[in-house]
């Protein structure tokens, strides 16, 4: 099972995007949720087969399974 797949998995409770959110997704993707992490907002994207995620407009994606963050060039 790809960490995609785990994640989903994990947050049984998704929200669709609003217009801001997904303008924040680093590129275009049919596959992302949000969902509320200790009462805030997170946002994730799926990234080949793993799961990426950020907290929100003005944060930086890092890859959900070690917390590292997503470069400029592996987007």
């Amino acid at each position: 099972m790809s960490n995609w797949e785990i994640t989903r998995q994990k947050y049984p409770t998704k929200y669709e995007l609003t217009k801001q959110e997904q303008a924040h997704l680093p590129y275009t993707t049919r596959d992302s949720f949000t969902t509320n992490v200790q009462g805030s907002r997170i946002l994730f994207a799926h990234f080949g087969n793993k799961a990426i995620y950020s907290r929100g407009v003005g944060h930086m994606w890092k890859f959900e399974e070690d917390q590292e963050l997503v470069s400029e060039q592996t987007l």
